[in-house]
């Protein structure tokens, strides 16, 4: 990771990492508003494609 000289790698890094906690607490709550369907189609698809690929790699 490049650091920009006017900012203090400390600083950068904690400021970093706050915007990146908020940013996942906001996609936690969305996916959860969202509902647990499309995230088990998605597991599904995700598994389906899964085995797919290794009975194409047999």
């Amino acid at each position: 990771m490049v650091y920009s000289e006017t900012h203090p790698p400390s600083l950068h890094n904690s400021e970093n990492q706050q915007r990146t906690a908020t940013a996942r607490r906001q996609y936690r709550t969305d996916t959860k508003r969202q509902g647990r369907v499309n995230k088990m189609h998605e597991f599904k698809f995700l598994s389906f494609m899964h085995v797919q690929r290794s009975f194409r790699c047999k």
